[in-house]
């Protein structure tokens, strides 16, 4: 997984909600991280300009999809969210 920053404005990541769905399209499970946890992630809670953060997933259940929702607070204090889906490849 990669998140990238692209409208030249850093971001500091607050918060990163993580659900998993199966192959049927079931939610099997979610995650909330806060800072600590993101930084445990991605080695840093901070995305600068036109950068990218970079985390392997993988999973030992068999998965369809993940929604991930970050939410964080742009270097001019406003408040920014995405929401991106991770599609997994079969094994």
């Amino acid at each position: 997984m990669i998140l990238s920053e692209s409208n030249g404005v850093g971001v500091t990541l607050t918060s990163l909600k993580h659900d998993s769905y199966d192959l049927q399209g079931s939610w099997v499970y979610g995650q909330i991280f806060n800072e600590e946890g993101i930084i445990d992630w991605f080695e840093s809670n901070y995305l600068p300009a036109f950068s990218s953060l970079q985390h392997d997933v993988s999973s030992g259940y068999p998965l369809k999809y993940s929604l991930l929702t970050i939410e964080g607070v742009d270097d001019n204090d406003n408040p920014v969210e995405a929401t991106i889906r991770i599609d997994y490849l079969p094994e």
